[in-house]
């Protein structure tokens, strides 16, 4: 019998671009070669983003899946300029629970690849404490690869990575005034 590899614990986290880019290139990588790949992404809305309109060209490779609210509509409505700034409430919380709930569920489903995007954001924004979400990561079996993004990481789940990476921002088309970019951006 030929020994399952073994999964490390990888964190995308910063200010700048690409933390989901650098994600979803390496579920690009790990479907290239036939694995099985869980993408979680928490507080975006079910939208027509690019990689939810390829989602389906993966066949049961991928299952890719948003667990939030349209937070710029529901801010639109509200006569909130920045929708950033509007604080979350129990159905976003309500959509976070239901996410990780499928998180652990993935681990157990043969998935070689589980991406909780955003996740870090949820303990970030105070939905979440680090030590709820260690014990999310202490369920992945150990030759699951898990990838965490998020702005913030918190100390407690660092020291339970074996691979972080940090995104800076030093210039973006968007502080020149353009907006998302289609196809680039989402």
């Amino acid at each position: 019998m030929v020994a399952k590899r073994q999964g490390v614990v990888q964190i995308y986290y910063g200010y700048g671009k690409g933390k989901t880019t650098a994600a979803l290139g390496q579920a690009w990588r790990a479907m290239g070669r036939g694995l099985r790949v869980c993408f979680l992404q928490f507080l975006k809305p079910p939208l027509q983003s690019g990689e939810q309109l390829n989602a389906d060209i993966f066949g049961d490779r991928l299952f890719l899946h948003q667990y939030g609210r349209d937070r710029m509509a529901i801010a639109k409505q509200r006569g909130i300029e920045k929708w950033w700034e509007m604080p979350l409430d129990e159905d976003d919380k309500a959509a976070a629970d239901e996410g990780i709930a499928r998180a652990v569920q993935a681990f157990d489903e043969g998935y070689d690849l589980v991406v909780l995007d955003e996740f870090l954001d949820l303990v970030w924004l105070g939905l979440y404490t680090p030590e709820e979400f260690l014990e999310v990561i202490k369920q992945r079996p150990p030759h699951v690869e898990l990838i965490l993004t998020g702005h913030e990481l918190p100390e407690l789940l660092a020291e339970h990575a074996q691979l972080i990476t940090e995104m800076r921002p030093i210039k973006h088309p968007m502080e020149q005034g353009m907006g998302i970019r289609t196809g680039i951006d989402i």
